[in-house]
């Protein structure tokens, strides 16, 4: 059991590593920093534990979206520009999370602060109230505008 814990450990690593782009000199680096030691062959489980955690708290994300979380294919509503503005978001930093879950939060927080208090619950909902989605467009829009004047 303790070798397959091993395994999966050493399995998670090395996917980070390839998720993160990491390139070998900056891989065998951190793995000096962390633990003392440059390969994971040399690491007994608690480093590889180690070495997970912080490729965590730098971006790795052990598990893909669950079915249902990407965006469905675009049919030229106002919420597809709304998920195209998002996913740009996720890819630029600016937002964390980039699934269709994040953006439909986020949509009914927005949606809530224009309507009274009352957001909606799905995005295809956006698209019986064009005035509301648009508005909604325009936060997210605004939003992604001020990130990237921040980050000059």
């Amino acid at each position: 059991m303790k070798r397959d814990n091993r395994k999966a450990a050493l399995a998670q690593i090395h996917i980070a590593k390839k998720q993160l782009g990491l390139d070998e000199e900056l891989y065998r680096q951190m793995l000096k920093n962390l633990t003392g030691k440059s390969s994971c062959s040399d690491m007994v489980i608690g480093e590889l534990y180690r070495v997970i955690r912080h490729l965590e708290n730098v971006g790795f994300k052990k598990h893909r979206p669950r079915r249902g979380q990407y965006s469905p294919r675009a049919t030229g509503k106002i919420i597809d520009v709304m998920r195209a503005v998002w996913i740009e978001m996720h890819q630029a930093g600016i937002v964390r999370d980039g699934s269709e879950l994040a953006l439909t939060n986020w949509a009914k927080r927005a949606s809530s602060q224009r309507n009274g208090g009352i957001g909606v619950e799905s995005l295809e909902w956006l698209e019986r109230d064009t005035r509301l989605a648009s508005q909604v467009l325009e936060d997210l829009k605004q939003w992604r505008k001020r990130a990237a004047k921040s980050e000059v």
